[in-house]
């Protein structure tokens, strides 16, 4: 038995024997002789038509199972195909170097990983990996019919795996997890295995050395660790947990169903994340009041372009015929979130630079078409709000204000309908934000806090680096004393506020922010059984005397550690659920 410890992309516990994704040795292609250069490029241009309706069917799948939005990542590769300076570029290498074809996209392939090597973003190696993934398929479709295989209940190890593979493996039977060697969050792969609930961790260095085809691995998708052979008792455990998992969502589903208030009547509102139009598919309207965030940037980063002004209008229009509140987030570009597309620039310290409404003022010609599509998806249901992310002060709220006038004068130009009261917000994921947040609630309708930023803002820690990453603790007193301000001045003007980062889908942390006096919660889609059964069984005015006690001490451990006891020792039964639920050492759900 061993443990490999990798990135944690895909939530969830997958239990099987390894299959390597073998794509066949790749040998030194032949040069052609005189003459035959006419034969390479026909057999290039059938493997080029095959390739096509391969990926065709593979769209048509993805569409039927998980929604058009998805499929757009095929597209992306379709438009490849079409891409006459590649494919000339092949057939040049045909006619003046006499290479056969199989030799000619080797070469290619070679020279885009030259030039992309030393690119750091990982945006833009996406786009060399989606442009490698359509040579390689074409590669393939140049010899023989490969056979047909059932990957149903097995463990997919490979390197990387590209976006057309990963759509081909599911559409031949659903795989229980992937483990990679590399890849990331917004790869179009690991995207794809998101939508269709497929456990995957990746960082695993060595994989295909570490791991032998054939064992038996567990995949933990939620704590990144892959058990290599594992022992009887581990995988009775683990299917014992996967399974009490399911039983325990199913449960909680029903209770979804329940009105939203605590013990002593205090009611709450629910709301979800979502990054994908699809998501918004699998959510009940009769659970949530709406969508909380719809972080809007992923139509960019999924497909590696910007959509234009009315594939936004038809998308923002669906959602909002689904749910009762729909609140848009404008495009969050910038720091890690960049597409190549775009012009982006070199920064010292991007997590500072310019990103969030920073970057769309700097680029009009994203935010105004972003601004049109909103205002006019808004008139039909009169139900969707714009927020806007990473605002610093109170100056850029005027200037979003401004731009939102500007807009609807256009629209009133060309007799366009929109919602002429469109409520307008703002994320408070900036110090300077939450500290005028009584000023700021006089001129914006709604704020949301954006946890994930605010923490390491205010302890100046970046969260996704390990040495300092524990500095960042939302129960830390001073975190605490932020957030009670900014939700109480807001409350004081009559203005709605919500919490819409990670801190309101973790259970403990919910409690925390229900006795700070939030009433608006914005959780994952996974989460939100979870919450209502968390919130639902405490009394909010016993949890606000425990936090204003709390809030005397002095760090954030010292804090927990008696919220916890409190809970504990007030709430047994359900505190125990939540130690069942969630795994304490990493503050990751196991699954639901």
């Amino acid at each position: 038995m061993k443990v490999l410890r990798g990135q944690a992309v895909v939530g969830g516990i997958g239990i099987g024997k390894a299959r390597f994704l073998r794509r066949g040795k790749r040998l030194s292609p032949p040069k052609i002789i005189k003459g035959e250069e006419a034969e390479q490029i026909i057999r290039l241009e059938r493997a080029i038509e095959k390739t096509r309706k391969e990926l065709e069917e593979l769209k048509a799948h993805i569409e039927e199972t998980l929604g058009k939005e998805h499929a757009l990542i095929l597209d992306a590769q379709l438009l490849i195909l079409q891409d006459k300076k590649l494919l000339d570029e092949l057939a040049e290498r045909i006619l003046k170097n006499l290479d056969s074809a199989e030799r000619a996209i080797k070469n290619l392939i070679e020279k885009y990983h030259g030039i992309f090597s030393q690119v750091e973003d990982y945006h833009i190696r996406e786009k060399v990996h989606d442009i490698e993934d359509i040579l390689r398929r074409i590669e393939k479709n140049l010899g023989e019919e490969a056979r047909e295989e059932n990957w149903d209940g097995s463990v997919v190890v490979a390197k990387n795996i590209f976006p057309s593979e990963t759509a081909h493996i599911i559409s031949r039977g659903k795989p229980e997890a992937f483990v990679l060697e590399f890849g990331g969050e917004t790869y179009h792969a690991v995207i794809l295995a998101r939508a269709y609930g497929i456990p995957t961790v990746v960082g695993i260095e060595n994989v295909e050395t570490e791991i032998r085809e054939g064992e038996e691995v567990v995949v933990n998708g939620d704590e990144g660790i892959v058990i290599v052979s594992p022992s009887r008792f581990q995988i009775s455990n683990y299917v014992e947990l996967k399974k009490s998992l399911q039983e325990e969502r199913a449960r909680l589903n029903e209770l979804l169903l329940e009105p939203n208030e605590t013990l002593d009547g205090e009611k709450f509102s629910l709301f979800v994340n979502i990054e994908f139009p699809a998501e918004a598919e699998l959510i009940s309207r009769e659970v949530v009041e709406g969508i909380g965030l719809f972080r809007s940037e992923y139509l960019l980063l999924m497909n590696q372009r910007v959509p234009p002004e009315e594939e936004q209008y038809e998308i923002y229009t669906a959602l909002s015929e689904k749910f009762k509140w729909v609140i848009i987030r404008l495009f969050d570009l910038g720091a890690e979130k960049k597409i190549a597309d775009l012009p982006f620039h070199e920064e010292e310290n991007p997590a500072m630079g310019e990103r969030g409404i920073r970057y769309l003022f700097s680029h009009r010609d994203l935010l105004y078409p972003q601004v049109r599509a909103i205002l006019r998806a808004s008139a039909h249901r009169k139900n969707i709000k714009l927020m806007a992310p990473m605002v610093t002060n109170i100056k850029e709220i005027k200037n979003l204000l401004m731009v939102v006038e500007d807009v609807k004068g256009q629209l009133r130009m060309e007799k366009k309908p929109f919602h002429q009261d469109l409520p307008v917000g703002v994320m408070v994921e900036v110090p300077s934000l939450a500290l005028m947040a009584d000023r700021v609630s006089k001129i914006v309708d709604f704020l949301s806090i954006g946890t994930n930023d605010l923490t390491q803002y205010i302890f100046a820690a970046d969260r996704a680096n390990e040495r300092v990453s524990p500095l960042c603790n939302p129960l830390d007193p001073a975190f605490l004393k932020l957030l009670r301000f900014t939700i109480k001045k807001a409350q004081d003007q009559g203005k709605e506020i919500a919490v819409c980062g990670e801190m309101a889908s973790r259970p403990i942390h919910a409690l925390s922010l229900l006795g700070l006096g939030l009433r608006e919660f914005s959780v994952s889609p996974a989460m939100l059984p979870v919450i209502k059964r968390v919130l639902s069984s405490v009394e909010a005015q016993v949890i606000r005397k425990k936090i204003n006690f709390a809030l005397r001490l002095s760090d954030g451990q010292e804090l927990e550690e008696y919220l916890r006891g409190e809970i504990e020792k007030i709430y047994p039964e359900i505190y125990r659920w939540i130690r069942r639920i969630c795994h304490e050492k990493n503050r990751k759900t196991l699954g639901i």
